[in-house]
């Protein structure tokens, strides 16, 4: 989900005792931007309040004109913005950043990087998120009382004048965006996504593991409240606002992985016409065809859903499949590397 920093948790110790953990964080800067994208030397980097780290901001003010200032309901407009933004690394920053409710932010505390050509995108990362999951480091108590039901969707964060907030607003006019946002929610909350309570629960389990030593009486607040209860929330709030259309998405009896070569996929919904495709684009396609029967995976394979009712898309479901093959083709040669009795027995 989205591109995050590497870190660690390091333990310090004085004359043989443990005395606290520290959390290193790989930093963002050109080396991380490299590493994750590949590309150049040359790149803008901008972080809070339009600090310039790397580059400069020239195409930076020159994106925000156009995101911002602009009326991105009209489809020229948005599919210039789409041009110079990578729409899906966007949506999942911003889901993150909701879910985990991170605190001070977004005027501070975010990056935003694109490469220093002509068809690059700006990526949004996070950054300095310790004060998230209900905890600020000041008001640890009182927040945990409260947090687990905040909303910094249609209240709070994403409503302030922050230039990440005034950007979210401008794209949630389009109904395109809102759709996609809708497919990564489906993407990430379902179906053994990152944010399934399952997921996160694994992932909290690692870290508590690794701090054991240091804490060993750490609050169980994040297990106990914040995991069985952060999802629901979260996803009503989306709900409200048309970004969460996952109700009525197709299922599918099984979800992707490596199948038996023949294997029959079903698809089923509570309602509706369920339109499928195996080419790799949107059911809303003209290549989509109406599901009716379960679907033949012989080869690899990415099946995309949706459903329609009274002309409404639900949530997009989409899972790749591999079909196992028998054995693998072997070419038997006798090419020898450096044989003995020298080069004339090599060939």
């Amino acid at each position: 989900m989205s591109y995050v920093a590497a870190s660690i948790v390091i333990l310090a110790m004085l004359n043989g005792r443990s005395q606290a953990y520290y959390n290193p964080v790989e930093r963002v800067d050109i080396n991380f931007l490299r590493s994750r994208h590949g590309g150049g030397k040359e790149w803008d980097l901008i972080a809070q309040f339009g600090e310039i780290r790397e580059g400069d901001d020239v195409a930076w003010k020159r994106f925000k004109r156009l995101a911002i200032d602009f009326d991105l309901s009209i489809p020229d407009n948005y599919g210039k913005t789409v041009e110079l933004l990578d729409i899906d690394n966007f949506i999942d920053y911003i889901m993150l950043c909701v879910y985990v409710d991170m605190d001070d932010w977004p005027y501070n505390n975010w990056r935003a990087g694109r490469e220093r050509t002509a068809r690059a995108k700006w990526r949004f990362y996070v950054w300095d998120a310790e004060r998230s999951f209900g905890t600020d480091g000041k008001q640890m108590l009182g927040r945990q009382r409260r947090v687990v039901t905040s909303n910094n969707l249609t209240q709070g964060a994403l409503t302030s004048d922050a230039g990440i907030a005034r950007l979210f607003r401008s794209l949630m006019a389009n109904p395109e965006f809102r759709l996609r946002f809708a497919d990564r929610v489906h993407k990430h909350y379902f179906n053994g996504g990152v944010l399934t309570d399952e997921h996160i629960a694994q992932r909290h389990r690692e870290l508590t593991e690794q701090m054991k030593h240091v804490l060993p009486d750490m609050s169980p607040y994040i297990r106990q409240q914040w995991i069985p209860n952060r999802r629901a929330i979260v996803m009503q709030q989306m709900a409200s606002i048309g970004i969460q259309l996952s109700e009525n998405a197709p299922l599918l009896s099984r979800h992707g992985g490596e199948v038996l070569a023949g294997f029959h996929l079903s698809l089923s919904a509570p309602q509706g016409k369920i339109y499928f495709t195996t080419d790799d684009t949107d059911p809303r396609s003209s290549s989509a065809v109406i599901y009716k029967s379960p679907i033949t995976i012989s080869r690899h394979v990415i099946v995309k859903a949706r459903t329609l009712v009274n002309g409404k898309w639900s949530a997009m479901t989409e899972a790749t499949f591999m079909p196992e093959q028998l054995g693998f083709p072997v070419r038997i040669t006798e090419v020898m590397y450096n044989p003995l009795g020298g080069s004339e027995y090599e060939f």
